[in-house]
Parts: structure tokens; sequence; C-alpha cells
């Protein structure tokens, strides 16, 4: 499967970030993201389990903030050796 890449950045006010975040939010309660921005759009499939990493610094009067949620795709997934576990009594 070829990578995807979406990118977005923007200076936006408090309510924005508020309203992003909470639809970001509902996205991951259902299971589907879709990212849209000048007519390219990205859909992901977010299972319920994921890795979350959150860092946060002040530097200089400066503010940073990085969420950041990973997952394996399922249909990638499958593709790995099934685990098999035998008995020694039964043997081919």
């Amino acid at each position: 499967m070829p990578d995807k890449h979406f990118a977005y950045e923007s200076l936006q006010d408090r309510e924005w970030m508020v309203a992003y975040l909470a639809a970001l939010g509902e996205g991951l309660r259902n299971g589907k993201l879709k990212l849209a921005s000048n007519g390219r759009s990205f859909a992901l499939e977010a299972p319920p389990l994921m890795e979350f990493n959150l860092h946060a610094k002040q530097k200089r009067g400066r503010v940073q903030i990085v969420l950041k949620m990973t997952w394996k795709n399922r249909a990638e997934e499958d593709g790995a050796d099934p685990l098999l576990i035998r008995s020694d009594e039964h043997r081919d």
C-alpha cells in the first residue's frame, strides 16, 4: 500500500481549537476520521487500542503541546505470519 500524507497548519482562535479537538474526539469515538482541506481528503479508521503520546514544553515564552496517536492498520497486520501453538501430543 502506498504511503499517504496529510498536513495542515493555520493560526486559529481558542474556540476554533476547542471545536477542532471535539471533532477529533468524536471521530476517534466512532472509529472513523476524515481530514479535508483544499480539495484533498484523508480517511482513517481508528482501532479501539492505540498508542498515545503527549509532550508539552515552555521555552522563552513560547508554549508547545504535541499530541501523537499511532496504530497499525489491520489490513497491513493481516499479512503477518500467524502464531501456531501445539502440544507435543499432536504431531503431523
